[in-house]
């Protein structure tokens, strides 16, 4: 970049305060709500922030590391993760100066699906909804799609991005190659009934060889393979349903049941609350459980469990917000550095330390709307 260009992106970096929202302080509000902006937060932390500038890539660098022996940039990428911090998109061993507004990041098995422009608008100009992949190594490349107003899903053992978009009176579902930048299908399906009026088409999420899309009476999983679409199971629909690694996190009244896709219980965690806001890690092996405020009881403690083996412990502010990289490593912030951590035991590695602590937004952790 020239040195004007680092000018211009320090000095707005430091115009912007954004403070950390622990999960504690963000608990109590609606449901709809909560789940409109979680667009931009379990997701993949669409809050995070790049400055000035559209489209492009400026360049990438090798970041330092004290730790021996250096990761592969494909095994940094699993266990490291992506993270913002200091004006820099960091995946993995490598570091990448974006230009433009990045609202949204998207694990995939190929790298990181990276979202800039405006969103929220009824028409995207056409110079907005970018999509760049971001491979371990740090190589970049523009992708095809431009996104509307609408929520995509990606899964980190998949090449693949999904998302529905308006047809006629109806929707259909779209599944791009991010690898190849090819599109592997478009599925139509009828519009349902969707409570999600803020944005263009429903969200969805991916997994196998599924879209499922969330609306109002039920989540319709779409094979794109096939073509055919039926209901998934057991679902009461109305809401963002949060789906990962092939596991579903039903949120219900004074509980939380993780299962399978298929239907199989793999875990239930009680709450004292009546409801409770939930984010599964990206492979789907871990569920962080938030109970929501009811006005009548102290502030409740999330915490974290194992899908598989129930171990579970509890995730104090201190902390901050938690993040976690494709294989489910969880990504927290100490200080000026970035650790990555066994996600029960909390054993760590510094995989970075940063300027400005201040700047740092870990992928898939919450940072408030």
């Amino acid at each position: 970049m020239t040195e004007r260009l680092n000018q211009l992106l320090h000095d707005e970096a430091d115009r912007l305060e954004i403070p950390p929202v622990a999960a504690v302080d963000v608990l109590g509000r609606g449901r709809v709500l909560r789940r409109r902006r979680r667009a931009g937060s379990f997701v993949l932390a669409a809050a995070l922030v790049v400055l000035v500038g559209t489209g492009g890539v400026v360049a990438y660098d090798r970041l330092s590391r004290d730790s021996t022996p250096q990761l592969s940039d494909a095994a940094a990428y699993e266990q490291h993760g992506v993270w913002m911090a200091d004006g820099a998109l960091h995946i993995g061993n490598n570091s990448v100066e974006i230009e433009g507004a990045i609202n949204a990041v998207y694990y995939t098995a190929a790298g990181v699906v990276v979202r800039t422009g405006e969103t929220g608008d009824d028409e995207i100009d056409p110079q907005d909804g970018h999509l760049s992949l971001v491979r371990p190594d740090g190589s970049v490349s523009p992708l095809g799609p431009r996104l509307d107003d609408v929520e995509p899903g990606t899964s980190p053992d998949s090449p693949l991005i999904a998302f529905a978009r308006p047809v006629g009176s109806d929707f259909e579902a779209v599944v791009w190659n991010v690898e190849t930048d090819e599109l592997v299908a478009a599925v139509p399906f009828d519009r349902p009934r969707v409570t999600w009026h803020g944005w263009a088409a429903p969200p969805v999420s991916l997994s196998g060889d599924h879209v499922y899309v969330s609306a109002e009476r039920h989540v319709l999983a779409v094979n794109f393979r096939t073509g055919a679409s039926k209901p998934l199971a057991g679902s009461p629909g109305g809401r963002w349903e949060v789906i990962a690694g092939g596991n579903w996190a039903d949120e219900r009244s004074g509980e939380v049941v993780v299962r399978t896709l298929e239907g199989q219980e793999l875990l239930t965690v009680p709450v004292e609350t009546n409801w409770a806001e939930t984010a599964l890690s990206p492979d789907g092996r871990f569920v962080v459980v938030a109970p929501e405020s009811d006005g009548s009881a102290g502030d409740a403690t999330p915490s974290l469990h194992d899908v598989t083996t129930g171990a579970s412990r509890e995730l104090p502010g201190d902390q901050g917000p938690l993040g976690w990289t494709p294989d489910g490593h969880a990504l927290q912030l100490s200080g000026d550095k970035v650790l990555s951590c066994t996600a029960i035991e909390q054993e760590c590695s510094t995989v970075a330390e940063v300027d400005d602590p201040k700047s740092v937004r870990l992928a898939d952790a919450y940072y408030g709307s």
